[in-house]
């Protein structure tokens, strides 16, 4: 679980991250991260972005495998909060130095859906990885200011 994060800057901020130990994962796995909150772009023409990111030392450096961008695409400008909740689902398919994981992402809101398409990504389950979700906010402006909260954040692998 996540500790409440609120995104009030606009540089890049995980809200979600989990380290897979070296040599844990087998063909089949299935890893879901699920973070949800709420937001608020209260200006036209700004956004927010959720990345998903695999590896890298830290949970901000990994490389960018799918992005939710912008998450505030179905709606105008507004100073309410508007509840989201992001899903990422990865398959792992062969594991190894060489391992190979499909992932897709899920961002919904009240009246928005996005789903990405499903890629194929490398993965060397041989050494410890990051998975994270990253939030950046275009600009933070407005009253009350653009911002993004994380509720609550799941990691699960069957």
């Amino acid at each position: 679980r996540v500790s409440q994060t609120d995104v009030t800057t606009t540089a890049a901020t995980s809200i979600q991250s989990y380290v897979v130990p070296a040599a844990s994962l087998a063909a089949g796995d299935v890893i879901v991260i699920r973070v949800a909150g709420n937001f608020i772009v209260n200006t036209d023409g700004q956004t927010i972005s959720l990345l998903f990111k695999l590896g890298g030392t830290t949970a901000l450096d990994g490389t960018t495998i799918t992005t939710s961008s912008p998450l505030e695409s179905a709606f105008a400008e507004s100073s309410s909060e508007v509840p989201y909740v992001m899903e990422v689902t990865l398959v792992v398919r062969t594991t190894g130095a060489s391992g190979t994981a499909m992932c897709v992402t899920t961002v919904t809101t009240p009246t928005h859906r996005a789903i990405s398409i499903p890629t194929e990504v490398s993965i060397d389950t041989t050494v410890s990885r990051i998975l994270s979700v990253v939030a950046t906010i275009s600009a933070i402006t407005g009253s009350p200011a653009n911002h993004l909260s994380a509720e609550t954040g799941t990691v699960r692998i069957n």
